[in-house]
């Protein structure tokens, strides 16, 4: 019994050795050996992170943002697993969802790239006003280029050229020397 034990962990390992080697050239390979390797380590939380990240490089959003709500207590609001849970459920069309774990981390860390991120979604999602709101408060971050350049996109859009013009303005003197 015990050397079957180890012939099943032994399993384990080698499949999640062999999704990781496989993540980059290729991932659906990888999904495949993490779902192994979950069978055997199912409360791995680490397994679970690396066969959303899969999941994610092979466009399966939706099963990657379930992934990441099973383990989502215990990496919140780790900045890496913030980023990704969001993209997944963003990317997955589950915009609500998306927006209010986003807006409740934002709300915890006062996070200036999970405004960034809440900016990128209410953007996705067509909600111009909310997107410029958050995208406001993700520019004070020091390496904020993206939120300035989404930011006079959306003022280019509802045709406030002032306001463009006055942010790029901004940019320039932040990013140039």
């Amino acid at each position: 019994r015990r050397q079957r034990q180890m012939c099943i962990r032994d399993r384990g390992v080698a499949a999640y050795e062999s999704a990781v080697l496989n993540m980059q050239d290729n991932p659906n390979s990888s999904v495949r050996y993490l779902k192994k390797a979950r069978m055997t380590f199912p409360d791995s939380y680490t397994v679970q992170y690396n066969l959303a990240h899969a999941l994610m490089k092979t466009a399966r959003f939706s099963e990657a943002a379930d992934t990441l709500q099973s383990i989502a207590a215990v990496f919140s609001p780790r900045s890496e697993f913030v980023s990704l849970y969001s993209l997944a459920l963003m990317k997955s069309r589950r915009y609500k969802d998306a927006l209010n774990y986003i807006i409740r981390v934002y709300r915890m860390t006062g996070d200036e790239q999970a405004a960034m991120i809440a900016g990128d979604i209410f953007l996705e999602s067509g909600d111009f006003e909310q997107a410029k709101n958050y995208y406001e408060k993700a520019i004070k971050k020091p390496s904020a280029q993206n939120a300035y350049v989404n930011l006079i996109q959306i003022y280019i859009h509802q045709g406030k050229y002032r306001q463009a013009l006055s942010k790029c303005d901004e940019f320039a003197k932040r990013f140039t020397d």
